[in-house]
């Protein structure tokens, strides 16, 4: 607990430090087509708590990447990878991490100043979207 409020007072520092706009996220429906609409994610949404977290909030962009960062720890929970041998769930893990961009381009579509100042703070990088 004692460590989330430290990384919450931080993100929320970085945020005035950089002068960041807070965004109003899409509504859940809105959220679950772009989740659902990714190819090998189609279930990120539903196994995740990520549309509850971020529907009809308003945000900092790190707000967004740390719920995001969340919802990868919760996707990847042993729970969602039981049976898998662990290369496999390695390789999985790391899929997950190299989709990261093209998530978070979904999630932020609505708000490309979000996406510029995520990029700026070495968050995002759009090419690497556009490879995965």
């Amino acid at each position: 607990m004692k460590q989330l409020f430290f990384s919450l007072f931080f993100i929320s520092c970085a945020c005035v430090v950089m002068d960041e706009e807070l965004i109003i996220m899409p509504d859940a429906a809105t959220l679950t087509a772009r989740l659902n609409g990714l190819s090998q994610l189609s279930d990120f949404a539903t196994k995740t708590k990520i549309v509850s977290e971020l529907a009809g909030e308003e945000k900092f962009s790190l707000g967004v990447v740390n719920a995001l960062n969340e919802a990868m720890l919760e996707y990847t929970a042993p729970k969602n990878l039981k049976g898998m041998p662990k290369p496999t769930k390695e390789a999985y893990i790391k899929s997950l991490e190299m989709r990261k961009p093209v998530i978070l381009q979904a999630l932020l579509q609505d708000h490309p100043q979000a996406l510029a100042s995520l990029k700026k703070q070495g968050l995002y990088n759009p090419s690497e979207a556009k490879k995965s």
